[in-house]
């Protein structure tokens, strides 16, 4: 399930991969197993991603930052923790 939190009893549990869609056109995840919380991202695309509690990345704002901007924030992750995929009709 894309951008949904889980509960459970011992408070949030973030689901694996988190993402958001973006413009009718693309989808954004961040998955939370490969991020080791570099904060490249951060440093392409600020209004895109934030980092959590974890430090890990997220998805803020899928409209913050033009696609060109954030597809360089996913080519720099060194993780390759970013993905951009294109939404269905493309």
């Amino acid at each position: 399930m894309l951008g949904a939190v889980r509960i459970s009893g011992d408070g949030v549990e973030p689901p694996r991969r988190v993402g958001i869609e973006m413009s009718d056109t693309w989808t954004v995840t961040v998955d939370r197993e490969r991020c080791m919380g570099s904060g490249i991202c951060l440093v392409y695309a600020a209004g895109t991603f934030g980092h959590d509690e974890e430090a890990k990345a997220i998805v803020i704002d899928s409209a913050a930052d033009p696609i060109d901007v954030i597809r360089v924030a996913a080519e720099g992750c060194p993780t390759a923790a970013i993905q951009l995929a294109p939404n269905d009709g493309m």
